[in-house]
């Protein structure tokens, strides 16, 4: 950016540099003196007349060119204007290196800087005839060469009288305003046509420059030109004395700086659309509503754009057309319920099918497409439109209209695009998060029926199994030999359907997050010796050594005992249960604020291929046919739960 201001200002360098050199050339002769009456600057004109080269002028006292009689008479006259602070005229004989003498009538004008310090002289140089009589001719050729110098300026310049009436333009101020002398002949007509609703605080403005007596800048003025188009110019104004009937006349110099204004303001822009777009995206990653964010959307690229009418529309699900879902300048009740077609004969339905930015300089001139009634209604005139991107299909469109002329930049394309995008990702995620919700209210509705089917097979199995038990128990007692074996095995076949029912209930009540546990602070080497007790019968069966290494001293945490007790149950029976001889042992370790309870065993170890699913529900290393031990597969899943409940691994 910094860049580019670099060149803006050499531009307007250069505008300046060429607005001085047309005063230079003007066809009269022209120069600058300082309090001391040294030459500061003169035109080639005045080289011409005094015979000498242009660069030997400069530094020179004005009294080295001057006949030696007059020397005395323009030092005299130069305080005496410099005093009066007023544009004086006097004779004064020139003389050439040849002392060859010039008549001439001089005018001379004090210049004074903004505190009012002296600043120099600025004088006119009109050579006389010979004799020193001045002729009505020669006057009239420096009044013809003044106007044409006027009028073929490089430069707007008005020369104006303080009746109003505007005596002269020159033909670059016609040519950029389209107004002329005879449209414009007056100062008040050209205020209501170049200004509108400024026109009189203008026309206030003007009147006041009747009373200057050196050059003023007025500054930059917004200027509406004949085609209504916007120009900015930088005013300068100098008065130019009195009219043969009295009236005072200001020259008025333009220097027309729109390019450097609209350079500058559309950097300006650019970076109040970053900082809209940034505003916008962090809106959009808060999670707002979507109708919240679409309203916002539109605000900022009004704001972003200055334009009076904004507008995010959603393609309807039968595609036939788009609803106006947000805006910004439409008339109340439109947003919500106007709808536009969705077909090519729409600028919404255009840019939906070419899938590409849309621009409309003039709506009323358009061939691609007509105007549907929301635009018309609306008198819009420019307009800009892009695709609301989506995964599938698009979303929508987003709209900016004038009721203006307005040629849109790359820069408003990229913006409009970028508020787009942001849309569309916000669409995007609102969508994906719905899809979730949708996926995790079917999960628990799922859990919930598995939990309700769990309990209703534990109440509906655990009944008639306790009572086969009980049965086979009593026909043990009763039977011998074969027959008592046999008994003995329905008992523990209904003893094992049990354990494994009252797993899958548990697995379940886990899923469903309906296990409460209440974690207190509990001496661990007594439950781990209640569990060693229960399980000792177990393993005596298989002949198997049942070991504890712990400390003397009591090992705290916060545990559920009840929990604590189902994860020992199940870590101790798993491993006797796959381990046919040596032992089970059970190390309990304190380190710090670490407790460690470490179930070991002589068995024949677990495949590496197998360790990834050690703990997953309903997961045994051997399955089908090959199973060599019964279960669900869910006592390690279980205890891996219950630990992580309590806070450990």
């Amino acid at each position: 950016m910094q860049a580019e201001q670099d060149r803006l200002n050499a531009d307007e360098d250069a505008r300046a540099l060429r607005c001085a050199e047309s005063l230079w050339h003007l066809p009269l002769g022209y120069l600058d003196l300082d309090e001391e009456g040294r030459i500061l600057d003169a035109n080639a004109y005045v080289a011409r007349l005094l015979e000498v080269d242009l660069s030997t002028l400069v530094g020179q006292p004005m009294v080295t060119f001057v006949e030696e009689v007059d020397h005395e008479h323009l030092l005299t006259h130069l305080r005496a204007i410099r005093e009066a602070g007023e544009v004086q005229t006097f004779e004064l004989t020139l003389q050439k290196a040849d002392e060859q003498t010039i008549p001439t009538d001089v005018v001379v004008q004090p210049l004074f800087d903004a505190a009012g310090q002296f600043s120099r002289y600025q004088c006119l140089l009109l050579e006389q005839q010979r004799d020193g009589v001045r002729l009505r001719g020669n006057l009239q050729a420096y009044e013809a060469r003044l106007l044409h110098a006027i009028r073929e300026a490089p430069l707007p310049i008005a020369v104006h009288a303080e009746d109003g009436e505007i005596l002269m333009l020159s033909k670059v101020w016609t040519e950029l305003t389209g107004y002329s002398v005879r449209e414009i002949p007056t100062v008040q007509e050209w205020a209501w046509r170049a200004y509108g609703a400024r026109n009189r605080e203008v026309q206030a403005f003007i009147e006041r420059l009747f009373d200057l007596t050196e050059r003023v800048h007025e500054g930059i003025f917004q200027v509406r030109t004949r085609d209504l188009n916007t120009l900015y110019w930088d005013f300068y104004s100098s008065p130019l004395g009195r009219l043969p009937d009295g009236r005072r006349v200001v020259m008025s110099i333009a220097i027309d700086v729109t390019e450097k204004h609209r350079a500058e303001e559309q950097l300006r822009r650019r970076a109040l659309q970053q900082a809209l777009l940034a505003d916008l995206g962090r809106e959009a990653l808060s999670g707002i509503p979507l109708e919240t964010l679409f309203q916002r959307a539109t605000e900022q690229v009004a704001r972003g754009l200055d334009v009076p009418l904004c507008k995010v529309l959603e393609l309807l699900p039968d595609r036939s057309a788009l609803r106006l879902v947000a805006g910004v300048g439409w008339k109340p009740g439109l947003v919500g319920t106007a709808t536009v077609g969705a077909d090519r004969d729409s600028q919404a339905g255009y840019t939906l099918a070419s899938d590409q930015p849309v621009i409309v300089r003039n709506l009323r001139l358009e061939a691609r497409f007509s105007g549907p009634p929301l635009l018309q209604e609306h008198e819009v005139i420019s307009g800009l439109s892009v695709v609301i991107p989506g995964l599938q299909e698009p979303f929508g469109v987003l709209g900016a209209h004038t009721v203006r002329h307005r040629l849109f930049t790359e820069d408003d394309i990229h913006f409009v695009t970028s508020v787009a995008n942001i849309l569309g990702l916000a669409v995007e995620r609102h969508r994906t998060e719905q899809e979730l919700v949708l996926r995790r209210e079917q999960a628990e509705h799922v859990a919930a029926f598995r939990s309700r089917v769990l309990n209703s097979l534990s109440h509906d199995l655990r009944t008639p199994l306790t009572g086969i038990i009980g049965f086979a128990a009593m026909l043990a007692d009763e039977l011998e030999g074969t027959s008592r074996d046999h008994a003995r095995l329905i008992a523990s076949s209904g003893q094992r359907l049990i354990d494994m029912l009252n797993a899958v209930v548990d697995y379940g009540k886990l899923e469903a997050g309906r296990v409460e546990l209440h974690p207190e602070p509990t001496d661990l080497l007594p439950e781990v010796r209640e569990v060693m007790a229960l399980m000792q019968p177990l393993a005596a069966e298989k002949g198997l050594a049942l070991r504890l290494e712990a400390p003397d001293a009591p090992v705290r945490a916060m545990v559920d005992p009840a929990a604590l007790s189902r994860i020992l149950v199940n870590l101790v029976s798993n491993a006797i249960k796959f381990t046919d001889a040596g032992y089970v042992a059970v190390t309990v370790r304190e380190d710090a604020d670490l407790v460690s309870i470490e179930v070991k065993d002589t068995g024949q170890g677990i495949a590496p291929a197998f360790q990834a699913d050690l703990f997953k529900a309903f997961h045994q290393e051997r399955r089908g046919i090959g199973r060599s031990h019964e279960g669900a597969g869910l006592g390690l899943s279980i205890a891996r739960r219950l630990t992580e409940h309590m806070g450990g691994t």
